[in-house]
């Protein structure tokens, strides 16, 4: 993942922190349009949050296996650990695929109502 990208999702996630305390917050509490906005926020945020939290727990855990990896002496544990950390590279690479995705620009017409006619065949 580049660079940009990473600085793009550390922003997303201090937006999402700081709505999480608006979310606690009573004057936004008491103001049901701005919470309604808010909430929306906070809702749009978290599965991307979420999603870059674990992929940063992934890449963690695959250094740490690899570190230990290094360290280990007996064979058969040193390579059950390259496998561990290959596997959390894998993972953590997945997760960085579907962020890329998550992170595309939605449609603003997303949240209005439809109306769908369903008419019988002639």
């Amino acid at each position: 993942m580049d660079r940009e990208l990473i600085d793009r999702l550390a922003d997303l996630e201090r937006t999402f922190e700081e709505t999480e305390l608006m979310l606690a917050d009573p004057a936004v509490i008491g103001d049901p349009p701005r919470y309604a906005d808010v909430t929306r926020r906070y809702s749009e945020l978290r599965p991307v949050v979420m999603a870059y939290r674990a992929m940063l727990e992934a890449q963690q855990e695959a250094r740490d296996a690899t570190e230990l990896a290094q360290v280990e002496e007996e064979r058969v544990l040193a390579e059950e650990l390259r496998e561990l950390a290959m596997s959390k590279r894998q993972e953590a690479e997945q997760l960085g695929e579907e962020l890329k995705v998550a992170l595309l620009p939605t449609d603003p017409d997303d949240r209005k109502d439809v109306i769908v006619e369903i008419r019988a065949a002639a």
